[in-house]
């Protein structure tokens, strides 16, 4: 008897050690989410203004994903640049959109 309440002490110890790490694991990935979105965000804001370099969008493309590229696409036409972030080129026309029911 006395063995089994041992084994289900250190069962019991092992559980909650790994139960920590779990959550250690867990806090640790989230702060690594947030860092990421952070730079990603960052990187759009950079890539936004005129005069963009190969090297600067080579650099930044690992923290982009498509959603964010169309950000920048976007965001570059808003301010009647190229949608291209390595060309200074700007809109002459602004198009319009209508959305209909």
């Amino acid at each position: 008897c006395r063995l089994k309440l041992k084994r289900s002490a250190h069962i019991r110890s092992v559980f909650e050690l790994l139960s920590s790490v779990r959550y250690s694991l867990f806090v640790s990935s989230l702060e690594w989410r947030a860092e990421c979105k952070k730079r990603a965000y960052k990187t759009v804001l950079s890539l936004i203004e005129p005069n963009i370099t190969p090297s600067q969008l080579l650099e930044n493309a690992a923290w982009l994903d498509p959603a964010h590229y169309e950000d920048i696409v976007e965001e570059r036409f808003l301010g009647h640049l190229c949608g291209y972030p390595l060309c200074d080129n700007t809109t002459k026309e602004v198009m319009t959109f209508c959305v209909f029911d």
